[in-house]
């Protein structure tokens, strides 16, 4: 929806993946009172240290995640 790309390597992407678990566990977000007018603040603490790994992961290398974000911000 027109966000910027993020590049995360395995450690900085672990708050957005703590937090997915919670919105997939039914009844957690309720408990946590956590809804759609919530804000969540991650922090992303580590870029993609191992190029290759996030390659074979994400299907790119971190440039042209990063690049195809400017492109889309250019239109």
């Amino acid at each position: 929806a027109g966000d910027p790309p993020i590049v995360a390597g395995e450690s900085g992407a672990a708050g957005l993946a703590g937090f997915m678990a919670v919105l997939s566990e039914p009844g957690m977000a309720q408990q946590l009172d956590i809804s759609a007018r919530s804000r969540i603040l991650l922090f992303n603490t580590e870029y993609a240290t191992d190029r290759s790994r996030y390659a074979a992961i994400v299907g790119q290398n971190p440039e042209d995640v990063l690049g195809a974000g400017s492109a889309r911000g250019a239109s």
